[in-house]
């Protein structure tokens, strides 16, 4: 397959979300574009994702049945979406899938199949639920470091100090 950005201001000006969306078109082979959330790397220490339900949801246009769907995958299962149904419209595609005891990574897949075709995928949106979501929602990436001194002797234990988070987080790393 071939990936291209396509949207404003380009040759192709297909777009759902935003200024730009992704133009996959298969030609020979079936393919699929791969995000990875979760890394091969990082798997050990993401052992609280096995059994856990993520679903996702994207919009997706395409003017060919049986061509154009969503996964995930955990390199031990893939679940995938139905297909879109080809009517040129766009359409909102979802996928729960529940992650293996076996996991090996964490990746989201953009595919088209089966023939020669396009398809356009925006506003990908990835939960960990089991409850896929409606609609693309936005949400704003904050990357920082949160740091808090602990008073007096240093100590193994529980309950040593506390950070409630304001917004759905993901901890990458604790020293």
């Amino acid at each position: 397959i071939t990936a291209a950005r396509a949207g404003t201001g380009l040759g192709d000006t297909t777009r759902k979300i935003g200024d730009f969306c992704v133009k996959l078109t298969r030609a020979a082979a079936d393919g699929y574009l791969a995000q990875n959330i979760v890394k091969a790397a990082e798997m050990s220490r993401c052992d609280f994702l096995e059994t856990t339900k993520l679903s996702m949801g994207c919009w997706v246009k395409s003017s060919t049945p049986n061509a154009a769907r969503i996964a995930i995958t955990d390199g031990a299962t893939t679940t995938f979406s139905s297909y879109h149904t080809g009517g040129g419209a766009w359409e909102w595609l979802t996928v729960t899938h529940t992650v293996s005891a076996s996991a090996t990574a964490i990746d989201a897949w953009l595919s088209v199949y089966n023939t020669a075709s396009d398809a356009y995928f925006d506003g990908v949106t990835l939960v960990m639920s089991d409850i896929a979501p409606t609609q693309w929602q936005p949400c704003p990436k904050v990357s920082g470091t949160i740091s808090w001194k602990v008073n007096g002797t240093v100590a193994t234990g529980n309950g040593k100090d506390y950070y409630a988070f304001q917004r759905p987080a993901i901890v990458r790393d604790v020293q």
